[in-house]
C-alpha cells in the first residue's frame, strides 16, 4: 500500500520531500491514486467542468474550431492531457463532427489510469495513448488540458530564520505523518536564485514536473503549429502562501489523511507558465478567468439554443451556466491560458 511505502522511505531517510510524496501518492505504478481509482464524478472525489454540462465541451470546441477555420486547417491532431472518463473528449469530437464533418483528425491522449484508458479505447478505438508530451504526429494540433497540471507534484519553498528550506513529510513521535522543513535541493536553489527574494515565512510553490511538460508541449507546437488551452485554478501573481488542498469524496480533507486515496492539488502559478511559453515566441498568449473565456466563446448563445430546443430543461441549463460561468462559482476561481503557435 502507498502509506506503507512512504513510511518505509521516511524510516530510511527521516523524511520525504513534498513533491516526491505527492508523486508516489498519485502516480505509484501499482497503487497510485490517479492510476487505479475512479476519481471523477459524484461518486468520486471531485467534479470537473465537463461533468457539469455539455456546454463546457461545446464552448471549448467553438474556440478550437475558430482557429482551425481561420488557419484553413483540414488535417490535425486532437489531443487531451488527462482525459479521465473522456467526457470532454466526447463533447469536442461530437461538436467537431456536427459543425464540419470534413475535418480529418486523429485523437491522442496522455492518460495513466488503466480503467479510464480502457473506457476511452471503447469509445475511440483508434486513439493513441502517449507517455511523452512531444511525440504526437508532427502536424497542426489542438491540445486541451482541463485540471491536469494542478495534480502534478509540487514543491513548497519557505524562508525560515533567513534560510531557504523545502517542505517535506516526516513521522512524528506519535507515529503520525507531519510536515517539516528541510534543506532545499540544489535545483530548487538554482531556480529560486532567478526569483524575487522571499521574506521570512513566505512560501513559493513550483512544479518542475509541470514546467517540464509545458516546455515539451511548446517545443512540439513551435515545430508543428497549433492551439493550446489550459484550464485550471490558479493566479498570475503569487500570494506567497500555501495553496495545497486535498479532496476525498467531494469534501476537503487533511492532506496527510487517506494517503494514496485522495486528490492533492495546488493553484497554478500562471505567470511562471507564461514565462516558459514566451521563450518559444508563440503567435498569441491570452489569459482569462473561466467566466470571460466562456462568455467570449458563446456559452450564453449556446445555452439559449438548448433552451429553445428543450424548454423543460430551462432551469437545469441555467443552473449549469451559473456553475460554470458564475463568478461566485467556477467562473472566477478557474483560469484559462490560451496559446496559439
Amino acid at each position: 500500500m502507498i502509506e506503507q511505502k512512504i513510511r518505509e522511505i521516511i524510516n530510511n531517510k527521516n523524511f520525504i520531500y513534498l513533491d516526491d510524496f505527492i508523486r508516489i501518492c498519485h502516480q505509484d505504478s501499482k497503487n497510485g491514486y490517479y492510476r487505479t481509482r475512479e476519481v471523477i464524478g459524484k461518486d468520486g472525489d471531485f467534479i470537473t467542468s465537463p461533468e457539469i454540462s455539455q456546454l463546457f465541451g461545446e464552448v471549448v470546441s467553438f474556440c478550437l474550431i475558430n482557429q482551425i477555420i481561420q488557419k484553413n486547417i483540414r488535417n490535425f491532431n486532437l489531443i487531451e492531457l488527462g482525459p479521465g472518463k473522456g467526457t470532454l473528449l466526447k463533447d469536442i469530437d461530437r461538436t467537431f463532427k456536427k459543425i464540419n464533418n470534413e475535418f480529418d483528425y486523429s485523437i491522442h491522449i496522455n492518460e495513466i489510469n488503466k480503467n479510464y484508458l480502457e473506457h476511452i479505447k471503447e469509445i475511440f478505438p483508434n486513439c493513441k495513448n502517449h507517455i511523452k508530451f512531444n511525440d504526437y504526429p508532427k502536424t497542426y494540433s489542438t491540445i486541451v488540458a482541463n485540471e491536469f497540471f494542478d495534480a502534478l507534484p509540487v514543491r513548497q519553498i519557505i524562508v525560515k530564520d533567513h534560510e531557504m528550506k523545502e517542505v517535506g513529510v516526516t513521522i512524528d513521535d506519535n507515529g503520525n505523518f507531519s510536515f517539516d522543513h528541510y534543506e532545499a535541493r540544489c535545483d530548487t536553489k538554482n531556480f529560486m536564485a532567478q526569483q524575487k527574494s522571499l521574506q521570512n515565512g513566505q512560501i513559493f510553490e513550483i512544479s518542475p514536473d509541470a514546467n517540464y511538460i509545458l516546455d515539451e508541449l511548446c517545443s512540439f507546437l513551435k515545430y508543428s503549429k497549433g492551439h493550446l488551452l489550459i484550464f485550471d485554478y490558479g493566479f498570475l501573481n503569487t500570494s506567497f502562501s500555501s495553496t495545497l488542498q486535498s479532496l476525498y469524496k467531494n469534501q476537503k480533507t487533511n492532506l496527510l489523511d487517506n494517503i494514496g486515496k485522495q486528490d492533492i492539488t495546488y493553484h497554478i502559478n500562471f505567470s511562471e507558465f507564461k514565462n516558459i511559453i514566451e521563450k518559444f515566441e508563440p503567435e498569441t498568449i491570452n489569459f482569462y478567468n473561466q467566466s470571460e473565456f466562456l462568455e467570449k466563446n458563446g456559452i450564453h448563445e449556446r445555452a439559449h439554443d438548448l433552451i429553445q430546443n428543450n424548454s423543460d430543461a430551462k432551469d437545469e441549463i441555467e443552473q449549469q451556466v451559473k456553475r460554470l460561468w458564475g463568478k461566485e462559482e467556477m467562473g472566477e476561481l478557474f483560469k484559462v491560458l490560451e496559446v496559439v503557435f
